[in-house]
């Protein structure tokens, strides 16, 4: 890097030339860069929705997965909080501050996080997550971080098998005959009522788990037909 100044020199005009080697300079900062670029790729390439808060809860770093899922350009957030960020039900903000209050009060982890929010569409989704302190190098802590998975998909299929699984029941309960299902290894899963009210005497033995050959010796031992 060179630099020059006009100067007199011995009662006449001159110019003072400077010249210093700042390879090591441009270098580290070309370093800084591409770390700051590979930093903001992954960031953005994970799929969760990641973020970085000061001790002020303010948005230091938001993904690309955040932004499509609230409507919000990272400009648009970076330095402000959630509350002066986002026109959503007061609740849910309110649940996102006390998450932070309580990452910076114990200064650990905070995990399992379930929580539902209102994306930009107006749609709520199910998340889980963790938020956790970010240190400094000496082990300060300066801020948090935070990493939500949506799990809407997960809890909806849940919810479908539970809603499959209480009309399958209500099917077997309501057959006026004894009903058994066994496993593939032929051990008991469930039976309906009606087994009670037919075999009164076997039922004290019948568990989930117990082998149809151990029920047919009972059965057997007590006299039961069937």
């Amino acid at each position: 890097e060179v630099s020059s100044h006009d100067i007199r020199f011995m009662s006449r005009a001159a110019r003072l030339v400077m010249a210093v080697d700042v390879t090591g300079h441009r270098r580290a900062q070309q370093e800084l860069r591409a770390g700051q670029r590979l930093l903001e790729t992954v960031f953005d390439t994970i799929p969760h929705h990641l973020i970085v808060k000061d001790l002020e809860s303010r948005y230091l770093m938001v993904n690309k997965a955040w932004c499509d899922a609230f409507g919000h350009t990272p400009e648009e957030v970076l330095h402000r909080s959630s509350d002066e960020t986002f026109k959503r039900p007061r609740a849910e903000l309110l649940s996102v501050i006390e998450e932070d209050r309580q990452v910076f009060s114990a200064l650990a982890p905070v995990s399992p996080i379930h929580r539902t929010l209102t994306i930009a569409s107006g749609e709520k989704r199910h998340f889980t997550g963790i938020k956790a302190p970010l240190r400094d190098e000496n082990g300060a802590v300066i801020g948090l971080v935070g990493i939500a998975m949506d799990v809407t998909p997960e809890m909806e299929a849940r919810e479908k098998a539970d809603i499959a699984h209480a009309r399958l029941i209500d099917a077997i309960e309501s057959l006026p005959a004894a009903f058994y299902m066994y496993d593939p290894q032929e051990r008991l899963l469930l039976h309906n009522s009606s087994v009670g009210e037919l075999f009164p005497e076997l039922l004290p033995h019948l568990h989930p788990g117990i082998a149809f050959e151990e029920v047919i010796r009972i059965a057997a031992t007590q006299g039961v037909m069937m």
